[in-house]
């Protein structure tokens, strides 16, 4: 099983058939006035599989850390279960399964920090993140 697809967005939704729906994706920075800072963000992952993994179950962690590989938040965990191929697919065509996690966090400094997923324990892929007091020419243009 490998991560295809990691991105953080404002907003995120997975269909049934595969497709992401995404507002305001590719975050890589926030801008917070205050601290601590709340963040609503959406993490979308893409995993492609093997056949010989279909129907099977995998587990998925998430735990975003700051620049100095501490915790800002408590790990977040889930259980992934892989579906066979659909009848209608050609052989060899690739299985895939899509999630969202919608995060929502107060983080307490300015810093620099990694969403890190782990599937069954190991490192598959970090999703970084800047937070960074908002320059006044932005505080004064919203």
């Amino acid at each position: 099983m490998v991560l295809k697809t990691a991105i953080l967005a404002d907003a995120a939704q997975a269909s049934p058939d595969g497709k992401f729906h995404v507002l305001g994706g590719g975050i890589s920075i926030l801008w917070a006035a205050d601290l601590p800072a709340s963040i609503n963000v959406s993490l979308v992952v893409g995993f492609e599989y093997s056949a010989v993994e279909a129907g099977g179950q995998r587990h998925i962690d998430v735990q975003l850390t700051d620049a100095d590989g501490q915790d800002a938040l408590p790990r977040i965990s889930a259980d992934l279960a892989l579906g066979g191929r659909q009848p209608h697919m050609p052989a060899g065509a690739p299985l895939t399964s899509t999630g969202v996690i919608n995060i929502h966090a107060a983080l307490p400094k300015y810093d620099t920090y990694a969403f890190h997923i782990l599937l069954d324990g190991n490192h598959v892929g970090s999703v970084p993140l800047v937070l960074a007091p908002i320059p006044a020419e932005l505080a004064q243009a919203s």
